[in-house]
């Protein structure tokens, strides 16, 4: 059963996060709508086939409560599952909400947080359908990308896309960062930043207006370390112990990555107008630890 999702918040940037989320959650998605009201909302209903709503709750012209309270009062739709996304905390309203049968989310969530609370919610998902979907795309590339995007949401607060502008594409490499590990198997991590990002994120880091280029480097090391220390359990195991070397900072892109090495996995993320790669290098391809683990 491949889950229709209408997303129904004003803010496009949070729409755009919510429908992103979905994606790395490994559920079984069929069709993404969008609404940017509460009506909105009710007239896409009325013309598409909807499982879940994924609702904020401040909205104008008609908020998520009202929203609610209309799908609740239409027999056709009171069965209808909800879930609140919203950066309140648990008040009245939202008490109110939950004993009506609402899920709710907090912002801000993890793809998840939300996986869960959409299995919690809808009746009659196949949980080994969901099971099975992780399976099948729970490939190298995709754990890399899920870790990649959400340090640079939460850490750097920095919007990730993986569809990259032409501009993006030919963004020029600035600098770049490597960590080595070693551990059930070893390699390097290397985060390469392209078309002057790096003084965004470290700003973004660091909650200062402006940083030195000593302090840029240090926010690169570290964005490097916490993708590859969030990422390696996620390969061999959260039990399993590896050894994480402080970051290299590399000036020069011939120095960045040797031609004639090739990567076990890479993502590019379009982030501001320009572009970071991510390179994963697994040493004397150390890979069947963990490829047993994807089967």
């Amino acid at each position: 059963m491949a889950l229709n999702i209408l997303v129904v918040d004003d803010s496009s940037v949070m729409r755009s996060i919510i429908t992103k989320t979905l994606h790395l959650s490994n559920l079984p998605l069929g069709e993404i709508y969008e609404a940017s009201n509460g009506q909105e909302g009710l007239e896409m209903i009325d013309k598409k086939w909807i499982d879940l709503v994924l609702a904020d709750i401040n909205m104008p012209v008609m908020d998520g409560l009202e929203m609610i309270d209309r799908l609740k009062q239409n027999p056709e739709t009171k069965d209808l599952s909800v879930i609140i996304v919203t950066a309140k905390s648990i008040d009245k309203d939202v008490e109110i909400l939950i004993k009506k049968g609402t899920g709710y989310i907090h912002k801000p969530f993890t793809p998840e947080t939300l996986r869960e609370t959409v299995i919690s919610m809808i009746g009659g998902l196949d949980e080994q359908q969901v099971v099975d979907e992780v399976s099948k795309g729970d490939n190298l590339e995709k754990r890399l990308y899920k870790t990649v995007a959400l340090v640079f949401e939460e850490l750097c607060l920095m919007l990730p896309s993986s569809e990259l502008e032409e501009g993006q594409q030919n963004a020029r490499f600035e600098v770049a960062g490597s960590v080595g590990f070693q551990g059930p198997f070893s390699g390097r991590l290397v985060v390469t930043m392209c078309g002057g990002l790096l003084p965004t994120m470290a700003t973004n880091i660091k909650g200062k207006e402006s940083t030195s280029k000593k302090e840029q480097f240090d926010a690169l090391g570290e964005v490097a370390n916490v993708i590859c220390g969030n990422l390696l359990p996620t390969l061999a195991g959260s039990e399993k112990i590896f050894n994480i070397a402080a970051p290299e900072i590399i000036e020069n892109v011939e120095s960045s990555v040797n031609n004639a090495e090739l990567p076990k996995a890479m993502v590019q993320l379009g982030l501001e107008k320009g572009r970071a790669d991510v390179l994963l290098f697994i040493d004397n391809d150390e890979t069947s630890y963990f490829k047993e683990r994807q089967e």
